[in-house]
């Protein structure tokens, strides 16, 4: 008995010691997990600042793009120069053609010259061809040798691979004839080990007869029999003995061939050695000469191309030296024109002044005109209306034109600079918007990153965690494994209650194992939750660069705005100077005559609209832009509003997620291990109390039946069962201490790869952005440079349109000056100016025959530019001897006066005055054509005059 109480008090000490411990393991993981909670709160803070951060990173990004929208200006200006430079080109290429047409002849003679070289250069590309051919026979000359070389070489290889296979057989056969010869060694040495034993009995046998012999003299006939018998064995061993003998004689004779033959073989190595050799030099050599004559192709090659470099050279050389020449020679004709035109120009400026003298003689002349033509005005109008006359209306019509051209200048300028303006006000809004948005999406990324740094760590803690809750699921597995088999054992010895109460302990097990893969699936869910946060945020991100790409557009669209009303005032500027050139032309000439106060009438009114345009025009624009303005700002607010709404949602659901989520689950976790840890103490105790009891009262009954014989078993089932319940206590306590670390890991491990998932995409984003980007610029390049060819076309039509307005504005001109000159050369008397006519007439006959002339000549001539203005002085020339001669022979002393002689010349004067500013004679024209109005003297004219005007007053009196 009292062994059993002093079992039962031990039990009782053990099963308090296990509590104790376990309530010290306990009290532990609540205190870790308190820490844990500590922690998850200190996150959530670090989580908010990091959201602060994010909105400052956001206004960074706004100041990025504001700086990227000035580079694009930039960029347009550089553009704008380079058009311009364009158009500069143009105009220079047109001078240079002309130039280049005028240099076509004496191109012509060099092209001769070239053809005299390039003759000489094909006899010396003969005689190259010449030495090229015995190269190249000297070249297959020396394929043919490496050919024939290459097919020694494969031969000796051949004979070298056939006598290495022979040598193998050989060595091969030779180490089969040594190994058998070792073998033949071994067991010889064995037999001599065999005849130096029986030697040695022998001779013990030898002494021990001896022995004998001397002690039993007694025994003389038994001893004569055993005498016999060893000299029997003594000359069998001499037998043995010489057969060993001669076999070693055999053996060393074999030997020696032996040696004999491996020198014989190692002579017959050192044979094939040196052939391989051989060769192998051979080989070498063959190579080397291989490679030279490829290094001697290349340098033929390369000589070749430096033949052909020269020849070039020498080509380019006569060319430029004939340029040269030609330069110089035309150089010398330039000065040598230049000299002969300065000598021409001096007669012309005394002819200049003669026909101003004759020109202020005219004047006094139309003042007595004037008086007859107002007498005779209806009579006028008759002849007019018969040889046609331009209307005063036409030209004020076409002057109409020209203010409208102007007012349309204007008004495009106006709109090119409001446009300017406008353009310029939204490039600095683009530009704050650029670079706030760039800020907040650096700010973002950084943040971002951060976490998601942070979340990797979190992520690496709980995968550790989970590992080592695996580790201990295993461990325990396999403890239940061999608890089974202990209870399995144990229940053949045991009582059915042992059974269930290792039964409980396993089911108490699996629920563990459930608890932990319940917790597993939290975790999952967390690891959901945390990736639905992430697409939010790469939506946010999205939703940031779909507003940067709209303001983007937004840029570009001024841009091409602002291109097309460059375009526009550079077009109208264009238009207005021609018109404006076209009118100081007309001015110029003396063709638009009194039209000064009309001009200037023209010019006010002008004014006066571009000043009533100009205003009505500027108050338009300025609503425009305000209100464009206006709209920008309204969407930028929105859009705005919007964003800090979604942010501000944003921020409230991350808190609100991570607090209430992490708080509610954690708190949910800790109680529901708090309760389950009191639910388990409470029924171990209770199941250990009551396995006491039975264990005790069986105990006490099967002492007081067998107190002596069953002591052992009791003794036995007792602390196994002390054992197994704390294996499982300590196991609890390890697994509750490391399943908090292992869920940390396996988070951390997930939460890493979806950061860096993440973080690969976002690069791969913007290297892609980065790239298209440039794209865009390239392509928008392009496109800028084919609109600015495109124009230079346009601009190209509208100058030739120009040009025919211009025509048709000259001619209505000539045909004002014509009727003006009729109103002037009107006469007295009524046959008389119908005379006039008529001579006029013949005289336009005899003007076109003779322009009829000068054209099939000119058509002989190739150069066309100088000829026309030279036969424009020599038809008036003409003109005025013919109608001098018609006037004398048709004068009468009554009916016909001077003035008819004084009219024509006149005429004549005027177009001489108009084109002499303009005259540039040549010397083939000078040579050809010779000035017939220098031919009388000044005197002579005066006097002519005098005469004229003389007569006129005595008409008149």
């Amino acid at each position: 008995m009292k062994l059993i109480s002093l079992a039962a008090e031990e039990a009782l000490q053990d099963m308090n010691n296990i509590h104790d411990e376990y309530k010290i393991a306990v009290e532990k993981s609540l205190e870790n997990k308190e820490n844990n909670i500590k922690e998850l709160e200190q996150k959530i803070e670090i989580i908010s600042k990091e959201l602060k951060t994010t909105k400052e990173e956001l206004l960074q990004l706004h100041t990025s793009q504001n700086e990227q929208h000035e580079n694009f200006e930039n960029q347009k200006n550089e553009l704008v120069t380079k058009i311009e430079k364009l158009k500069e080109i143009e105009e220079s290429s047109i001078k240079a053609q002309n130039d280049y047409q005028e240099d076509l002849r004496k191109q012509f003679q060099i092209a001769q010259e070239a053809r005299l070289s390039y003759e000489r250069e094909l006899i010396a590309h003969a005689e190259a061809r010449n030495s090229l051919q015995l190269l190249r026979q000297e070249n297959f000359d020396m394929k043919a040798e490496i050919l024939s070389l290459n097919k020694d070489n494969e031969s000796f290889k051949f004979q070298l691979s056939a006598s290495e296979n022979s040598w193998k057989v050989l060595k091969e056969n030779y180490e089969k004839e040594l190994h058998d010869i070792k073998t033949r060694c071994d067991e010889l040495v064995q037999q001599n080990n065999l005849l130096h034993t029986q030697f040695e009995n022998i001779s013990l046998q030898a002494s021990k007869l001896h022995k004998v012999t001397n002690e039993n003299d007694t025994f003389n006939t038994h001893d004569s029999n055993n005498s016999m018998e060893p000299n029997k064995s003594i000359e069998d061993l001499k037998e043995v003995i010489k057969f060993l003998r001669r076999e070693k004689e055999i053996v060393d004779c074999q030997y020696e061939l032996s040696i004999q033959e491996n020198k014989r073989i190692k002579q017959e190595l050192q044979k094939t050695l040196k052939s391989l050799d051989d060769t192998r030099s051979t080989l070498s050599s063959e190579r080397q000469q291989r490679n030279d004559l490829i290094n001697s192709e290349s340098q033929h090659q390369d000589l070749m191309s430096k033949i052909n470099e020269l020849n070039i050279l020498r080509e380019s050389n006569t060319i430029l030296r004939t340029e040269n020449k030609i330069n110089t020679q035309r150089l010398k004709e330039l000065e040598d024109s230049v000299q002969n035109l300065t000598s021409q120009i001096q007669p012309l400026e005394d002819q200049l002044r003669v026909l101003q003298a004759e020109h202020e003689v005219k004047e006094s002349q139309l003042k007595l005109t004037q008086e007859d033509n107002e007498k005779w005005k209806n009579r006028v109008q008759q002849i007019l209306q018969k040889h046609g006359q331009i209307d005063i209306e036409e030209f004020k019509n076409l002057k109409n034109k020209l203010v409208l051209f102007e007012t349309e200048n204007t008004k495009i300028l106006q709109e090119y600079q409001n446009a300017k303006e406008e353009i310029d006000k939204l490039n600095l809004q683009n530009t704050n918007l650029a670079n706030a948005w760039k800020t907040k999406y650096d700010r973002l990324l950084s943040q971002s990153k951060e976490k998601i740094q942070a979340n990797r760590l979190q992520i690496t803690q709980k995968t550790q965690e989970l590992e080592v809750k695996v580790k201990l699921e295993e461990e325990l597995k396999k403890e239940i494994a061999l608890l089974q088999e202990t209870i399995s054992k144990e229940r053949e010895s045991n009582q059915e209650k042992d059974k269930i109460k290792l039964e409980n302990t396993v089911t108490s097990l699996e629920n563990e194992k459930i608890q932990w893969e319940t917790e597993k699936k939290n975790l999952n869910k967390l690891q959901e939750e945390i990736k639905e946060k992430e697409k939010i945020f790469t939506e946010k991100i999205a939703e940031l660069e779909k507003v940067k790409e709209n303001s983007e557009q937004e840029t570009k669209k001024l841009k091409a705005k602002a291109l097309s009303f460059f375009r526009e005032k550079n077009a109208a500027l264009e238009e207005l100077k021609k018109v404006r050139t076209q009118l100081s032309e007309l001015q110029n000439t003396d063709q638009i005559p009194k039209s000064s106060n009309m001009d200037e009438f023209i010019e006010k009114k002008i004014q006066e609209r571009l000043s009533e345009l100009q205003k009505d025009k500027e108050n338009e624009i300025e609503l425009r832009v305000n209100n464009r303005i206006k709209e920008i700002q309204k969407n930028f607010e929105n859009e705005k509003i919007e964003i800090l709404e979604n942010a501000k949602l944003n921020k409230k659901i991350n808190e609100n997620l991570n607090q209430h989520n992490i708080d509610s689950i954690i708190d949910d976790r800790l109680k529901e291990e708090k309760e389950k840890l009191k639910k388990e103490y409470e029924q171990v105790l209770l199941t250990k109390e009551t396995e006491l009891k039975k264990i005790h009262e069986e105990k006490l009954k099967a002492s007081l039946e067998q107190a002596k014989k069953n002591t052992t078993p009791t003794l036995r089932a007792g602390p196994i069962k002390e054992q197994i319940e704390k294996v499982v206590s300590k196991r609890l306590s390890i697994e509750l201490s490391k399943v908090q670390t292992e869920w940390e890991n396996e988070t951390q491990t997930k939460i890493k790869d979806a950061l860096e998932k993440q973080e690969l995409e976002l690069k791969n984003k913007y290297t892609q952005d980065v790239e298209n980007l440039k794209k865009e610029n390239e392509m928008r390049n392009k496109l800028k440079l084919s609109k600015a060819e495109k124009q230079i076309s346009n601009l190209k039509n509208k100058i030739l349109l120009l040009e025919s307005k211009k025509t048709e504005l000259l001619e209505d001109s000539t045909k004002l000056d014509d009727s003006e000159k009729e109103h002037i050369e009107t006469e007295s008397d009524i046959p008389s100016s119908i005379k006039h006519f008529d001579d006029k007439n013949e005289e336009t006959a005899l003007s076109k025959n003779l322009k009829k002339q000068t054209e099939e000549k000119q058509e002989d001539i190739p150069i066309k530019t100088d000829i026309p203005l030279e036969l424009e002085t020599v038809t008036n020339t003409s003109i005025n001897k013919e109608t001098a001669d018609t006037q004398t022979t048709s004068k009468t002393p009554t009916k016909v006066p001077h003035n008819q002689l004084t009219s024509h010349p006149k005429a004549h004067s005027k177009t001489l005055s108009a084109t002499a500013p303009r005259f540039i004679p040549t010397k083939r024209i000078r040579e050809n054509s010779p000035i017939t109005t220098g031919s009388l003297p000044l005197n002579l004219r005066k006097r002519k005059v005098n005469e004229d005007t003389r007569s006129v007053n005595k008409k008149s009196t």
